[in-house]
């Protein structure tokens, strides 16, 4: 009885070498083609700078709006002040005028009814 291998080493070699150039293949591809698939240090560098730079522009932005909201409220605040000393000056005016209305229409019975020289 003799015992034979199906195939030749040298065979066994070309296909598992060919097997591994395929899958190295394949995978240098799907890295090349994908950008997401790899881990490229750069680019999120690159890209966290970028974003710092933004937060850095929208935390200035957002002091000035602060501000910006601070002067806005104190002038509100002052308006307010303003309308109401306006309101009291205009119910004193009122209160005065009726007062001076009546005084009028006092005086007027009076002459009416002859009691004042004129």
């Amino acid at each position: 009885m003799a015992v034979r291998t199906q195939l030749p080493w040298w065979s066994a070699a070309t296909a598992a070498t060919l097997i591994a150039a395929v899958t190295a293949g394949l995978w240098w591809g799907y890295g090349v083609r994908d950008p997401g698939g790899g881990f490229d240090r750069r680019a999120i560098e690159t890209r966290m700078a970028a974003l710092e730079a933004d937060s850095a522009a929208r935390q200035l932005e957002v002091t000035a709006l602060r501000s910006r909201n601070s002067e806005l409220e104190s002038e509100i605040a002052m308006a307010r002040g303003a309308h109401d000393a306006l309101a009291r000056q205009a119910s004193d005016l009122s209160a005065e005028n009726a007062q001076l209305k009546e005084r009028v229409a006092f005086l007027q019975q009076l002459a009416q009814a002859g009691l004042i020289n004129r």
